[in-house]
């Protein structure tokens, strides 16, 4: 049987095993959401995705955010020796 190549908006089918209560857990979210399971578990998929785009993205922030905060703090420290050496500190 030859095998077809699907594109990347295809819908692939996939069996997976789980415990029964995530099972459970998985059903009541879908029943909670009025999703059915499959939506349930498709929408959760992609979203760890992008949780974990928006980890990345926000450990690049805290460490700008970090290296601009040594940045000014070196700016304050220089603009404190100058007033110093100016004779107003």
């Amino acid at each position: 049987m030859a095998k077809t190549t699907r594109k990347p908006g295809d819908k692939a089918m996939l069996a997976i095993r789980m415990t029964e209560s995530l099972r459970r857990k998985i059903e009541a979210a879908a029943k909670k959401s009025g999703w059915s399971i499959n939506s349930e578990l498709v929408r959760r998929l992609e979203n760890s995705f992008v949780d974990d785009e928006l980890r990345v993205i926000n450990q690049e922030i805290s460490e700008d955010i970090a290296l601009i905060a040594e940045h000014v703090g070196r700016l304050d420290l220089a603009a404190k020796a100058r007033k110093r050496r100016r004779g107003n500190g």
